[in-house]
């Protein structure tokens, strides 16, 4: 169980001891590096707290952002500049890319809007991407492969030996803090996803109840600060008002 901020810092103390921690784009490939992969499904803002503990084990990571995703918006205001802090601290903002989005086989394409997804990215960060990763690959039955950029399904660091996720919150029967002694042996990769850790270690559905709740903690805000009506109306915050007994 390394689901709470503080097992997390544990867990990159530890393993620290078997191999480097590095963002993605600084990979050799080569044993004794420990590549550290966050793919932010869900909300952002749980990635300030991951970096903090990345802080205090000095190391850094690489995010990958979704630009398509349903549930955040990367370049609203609150959100870039918590990606902009990231980058401007040493950590590396990739490109978690959706193909399905486009609904075309086209190669040419995929690369074509890949790239522009890119660019999104980098307005926002000052920062050159230079790594991907497909979102729910497995669920599309394709690992596409651009020039030019580190890829998470790169064979060197991508099979069972070196590979270990979270997905699903289910290491699949890997043990965390001994997988990381391979370290030694071979380049490894660690995926992580952000949505996953709490102060607490809450599991789903919990997560997600949490999720909305912050969320509409900021709609709440925001509306109250720019439109008085709104703000008139309510006696209460929005989530206690949702809340209510009828």
């Amino acid at each position: 169980m390394i689901y709470t901020y503080s097992q997390y810092l544990d867990f990159l103390l530890h393993a620290k001891q078997f191999g480097s921690i590095i963002p993605m784009r600084s990979t050799t490939y080569s044993p004794g590096e420990i590549v550290m992969r966050h793919d932010v499904d869900l909300d952002i803002e749980p990635l300030v707290k991951m970096a903090e503990q990345e802080e205090n084990a000095g190391v850094r990571s690489t995010f990958f952002i979704l630009t398509s995703c349903h549930s955040y918006n990367p370049r609203s205001n609150y959100n870039a500049g918590i990606l902009k802090n990231l980058a401007d601290g040493g950590w590396e903002i990739g490109l978690h890319y959706d193909p399905s989005i486009y609904r075309t086989e086209d190669n040419v394409l995929l690369d074509e809007k890949m790239r522009l997804e890119c660019r999104i990215l980098e307005d926002i960060t000052g920062q050159k991407v230079e790594s991907i990763s497909i979102h729910i690959p497995s669920l599309h039955g394709e690992y596409p492969f651009f020039d030019g950029f580190f890829n998470a399904y790169d064979e060197r660091i991508f099979n069972d030996f070196v590979y270990m996720s979270d997905s699903r919150m289910n290491f699949r029967g890997k043990n965390p803090y001994e997988f990381v002694k391979r370290a030694v042996e071979k380049p490894l990769q660690v995926l992580l996803h952000p949505l996953h850790f709490t102060e607490d270690g809450i599991g789903y559905p919990d997560i997600h109840a949490e999720y909305i709740k912050r969320h509409i903690a900021h709609i709440d805000e925001e509306h109250t600060k720019v439109n008085s009506g709104y703000a008139a109306s309510k006696n209460t915050g929005l989530y206690d008002y949702m809340m209510r007994s009828e």
